[in-house]
């Protein structure tokens, strides 16, 4: 797994060369619309699918290889403080899929999200210089107030493009993104998305 800061702030990383290929072309055989499925809490209103799965499934493989003591102390060097495992779950998106530009809820800390599924590159997530103040957020964290300034004048800070086998790492600092760009018709978007717990 290589981790590359994306600047100075010391709060967001690019992520690439995760998984083994091999494993990847497997789940690129699957069937995705034949797992069953749960929405995402906080995120019942969008086209996402949490998927299930058993521990005899390749996607349990996946979380598994994820959990190799190599990449928790890759984490935790990143994140400077012990990472002792990557709670995760895997997340399918349906055409017409978007996310507003948002903070998470206080409730996250450090997230890692990789990407899984060929598709466009323009279906990677945005992450912008603005950041929200606890006076735009509510008790649970979620985004009922914001600024002029978030509203009108967000400034680009990274696009991660969607690539299989790449993503970031995002210290929850209230950051402001998103993915606006639409899953496009006939097409999916699938990816690990982790909480890192110290």
């Amino acid at each position: 797994m290589q981790i590359k800061a994306v600047d100075h702030n010391n709060d967001l990383w690019a992520v690439s060369d995760v998984f083994d290929p091999d494993l990847l072309a497997r789940l690129h055989s699957k069937d995705l619309y034949a797992y069953e499925w749960q929405k995402v809490d906080w995120q019942e209103d969008l086209l996402r699918r949490q998927l299930k799965y058993s521990k005899g499934d390749i996607l349990h493989e996946i979380y598994t290889q994820f959990n190799t003591k190599e990449h928790l102390q890759q984490l935790s060097d990143t994140l400077g403080e012990e990472v002792h495992r990557v709670s995760s779950c895997f997340w399918m998106d349906l055409p017409g899929y978007t996310i507003n530009n948002h903070p998470d809820n206080t409730g996250v800390r450090n997230v890692i999200q990789i990407f899984l599924w060929p598709n466009n590159a323009s279906l990677g997530t945005e992450f912008f210089h603005n950041v929200a103040e606890l006076s735009e957020l509510d008790e649970e964290g979620r985004w009922i107030n914001p600024s002029q300034e978030n509203i009108n004048d967000q400034r680009l800070r990274k696009k991660f493009d969607y690539v299989v086998n790449t993503g970031y790492i995002m210290k929850n600092r209230y950051q402001l993104h998103g993915m606006t760009t639409p899953v496009l018709k006939n097409s999916l978007r699938l990816s690990l998305y982790g909480n890192l717990k110290a």
